[in-house]
């Protein structure tokens, strides 16, 4: 279902997440001070739908563009980047959002495994002054 703010919610979200993950990583007692996340944001359309028995029902996404955002997600350790976003996210959030809200920072032109076109990949980045770790 087509939402004109979807791209804003889903980076919103990533961005929550972001520092959650960056608040526990500041606490040492904290199961997941450890951890490090890793998003991917693509905009397109896709499949949702589910699949299994009755008893083992799982809601699951298809299409090029849930593989894309897989490949991102992928990429966010080799360049160091803990949301990565394609060039249409890019391009609508920067409709979308003032700086206040997020801010985009492109950071390399490559062509994912099982992708025929190189695209412009941007780190999705909180607004100025915030402080995560």
């Amino acid at each position: 279902m087509p939402q004109e703010d979807a791209v804003l919610r889903a980076c919103k979200a990533a961005l929550a997440i972001r520092a959650e993950y960056a608040a526990a990583s500041c606490e040492d007692d904290h199961p997941l001070s450890d951890f490090r996340i890793g998003i991917g944001i693509a905009t397109g359309r896709a499949v949702a739908g589910k699949i299994g028995t009755v008893d083992q029902v799982k809601i699951t996404v298809f299409g090029p563009v849930v593989n894309l955002a897989s490949r991102l997600e992928g990429l966010t350790k080799l360049l160091r980047a803990p949301i990565l976003i394609d060039e249409m996210s890019a391009r609508a959030l920067r409709a979308q959002a003032p700086p206040t809200v997020a801010r985009i920072r492109r950071v390399a032109r490559v062509r994912p495994y099982g992708l025929d076109t190189p695209l412009e990949v941007c780190e999705l980045l909180p607004p100025a002054g915030t402080i995560l770790n």
